[in-house]
């Protein structure tokens, strides 16, 4: 770790009720825990002066998080880094961003991390609120990660095929226009149960994903290797869970950038699909919030009239692992969706 770390993080204490209560810590001593963290990280980065200290932003309430980074800012404002909890409601992160730029915290900030993107439409969305951002800083790079790719693979034993509009029932437009009460649907990740039984040892079949290079070259029994099957049956090894895993983040990769290159196609002009609305009135709202002439104030009263439009990427209508897992996806309806330009006819984006 010393000889390629190039970002050191902090480690930062849990802020949830829920944590803080497990680990036996009040707020007041998860915050003193996590400075004295950075303490000895500081201490220790005048060895290694070129390294990037990623300061980590906690706290369950606006208050809280306030109180967060006025304890820890002067340790780092290399880079920045939010845990998921704090992206739930895509609302207040974006005000507590507006908070972060008030108190000059992006002005040497050369990362902003978001941790446990699961979404993809809301990854697209960190797409335009880093360009929304770069009117300010033209530096700024946002980056994310993302455990589901793993735990699809670990956990669920399953594969992503692509990615696709999924009618979503009761999600709609903020701003009807045209569309009525039209369901408007979501991009999510399709994904195929990937035979793991020791009965597919040895077996020629091909890997039932052909979305990746990796995908392309695998096989079933590639996978299940194992002599002796595990308690459940599964012949899987550590190699195979990775070799999906790694397939998994590919498309992950790909899907994202797939995604922004249709959005810029589509908000080039006036829309042609409903989705594409959503995305263009948010790009709307982010590059009023963050102009280089609009007051804290101004940017609030935004964020706040715009709620509607900001709900749409919120946490809340995520498919959960163990749905997932046992096939029992929420009430989606295919039918009626809007044409959808094939993927291969998209030109990759190179930002």
């Amino acid at each position: 770790m010393n000889e390629c770390a190039s970002v050191i993080m902090p480690l930062d204490f849990p802020q949830s009720k829920r944590r803080l209560a497990g680990e036996r810590l009040s707020f007041d001593e998860a915050l003193d825990k996590t400075e004295n963290s950075l303490k000895f990280i500081v201490r220790e980065h005048s060895r290694r002066p070129n390294e990037i200290i990623a300061n980590v932003v906690q706290g369950a309430t606006m208050a809280e998080q306030e109180i967060w980074l006025q304890r820890l800012k002067g340790y780092s404002t290399d880079a920045w880094a939010l845990p998921w909890r704090l992206h739930e409601s895509v609302q207040s992160t974006l005000q507590l961003l507006v908070r972060m730029d008030e108190m000059g915290l992006f002005k040497t900030c050369r990362y902003l991390h978001f941790f446990g993107v699961s979404r993809l439409h809301f990854a697209g969305a960190l797409t335009l609120i880093m360009r929304a951002m770069r009117q300010k800083y033209p530096e700024l790079v946002i980056t994310y990660d993302s455990a589901a790719p793993l735990t699809i693979a670990a956990t669920c034993g399953q594969a992503y095929t692509t990615w696709h509009i999924e009618r979503f029932r009761g999600k709609r437009a903020p701003d009807m226009r045209d569309e009525g009460e039209k369901d408007i649907g979501t991009f999510t990740f399709s994904h195929t149960p990937v035979p793991a039984d020791i009965s597919f040892r040895g077996s020629d079949d091909r890997f039932p994903a052909l979305t990746s290079p990796l995908g392309l070259q695998l096989t079933v029994g590639d996978l299940c290797i194992r002599e002796q099957p595990t308690d459940n049956g599964g012949a899987w090894d550590e190699l195979s869970t990775s070799l999906v895993a790694a397939h998994n983040v590919y498309v992950h990769v790909l899907a994202l950038t797939q995604l922004n290159a249709l959005m810029d196609q589509e908000l080039k002009s006036r829309p042609t699909m409903a989705l594409s609305h959503v995305f263009a009135d948010f790009r709307s709202i982010v590059d009023r919030v963050f102009s280089p002439g609009t007051s804290s104030a101004k940017a609030m009263n935004a964020l706040y009239s715009g709620k509607d439009v900001l709900q749409f990427f919120d946490r809340k209508n995520e498919a959960k692992l163990f749905d997932i897992k046992q096939g029992e996806l929420p009430d989606w309806s295919s039918t009626d969706l809007e044409e959808f330009p094939e993927l291969t006819e998209l030109p990759l984006m190179h930002e």
